[in-house]
């Protein structure tokens, strides 16, 4: 008679799970096949602004966007790419008359690595978003998100629970009633 062994639940190794391989391809900007079978290209950095107001195409070449756009990506955290982001933006609000209506003025800056000090260089919007192939919702989102601390954060799936609110009435009455019951 041969001995059994005792049963073992079999460990978890989430690493292994498509829908993290997914996220973690989509975070690191490479090719993936969403959970319907579509396949989504690698991000590629598109092209530059071509003629604006701040003269962005003289001011940084596309060696310098290939990095700023390798460096984002190759956070491969989501979390990390919002402070990528919050750090290479700067918001204001724009001084108008109209109290009502809250304008936005945002700045975008790119790192300049041929300098020894690694200063910003301001670019337009178009430039930032081409070169990070993000959206302009992406980066309100962000902007949203900001606490006052300067941290971004993720509360998706967290549910702070709520205090209910009993009226004092019917806790003074309540036990009145129940000793009525008796």
């Amino acid at each position: 008679t041969k001995k059994q062994k005792p049963n073992r639940k079999r460990k978890a190794c989430p690493e292994k799970w498509d829908r993290n391989k997914r996220k973690c391809a989509k975070n690191l900007g490479l090719s993936y096949v969403t959970k319907c079978g579509k396949v989504i290209e690698a991000k590629q950095m598109k092209k530059n602004c071509g003629s604006c107001r701040m003269n962005c195409t003289q001011r940084i070449s596309e060696e310098i966007r290939l990095k700023n756009f390798n460096q984002f990506y190759e956070l491969g955290d989501l979390e990390k790419q919002r402070k990528f982001i919050i750090m290479h933006t700067k918001v204001f609000d724009k001084k108008s008359p109209s109290s009502e209506s809250r304008k936005i003025l945002r700045m975008f800056y790119l790192d300049d690595y041929g300098s020894n000090d690694n200063e910003m260089i301001q670019v337009c919007k178009t430039m930032f978003l081409n070169t990070l192939v993000v959206s302009s919702q992406t980066i309100a989102t962000i902007q949203n998100k900001i606490t006052k601390e300067g941290k971004v954060e993720d509360l998706r799936g967290k549910y702070a629970r709520r205090k209910t609110n009993i009226i004092e009435a019917t806790t003074t009455t309540l036990p009145f009633f129940l000793i009525s019951l008796k």
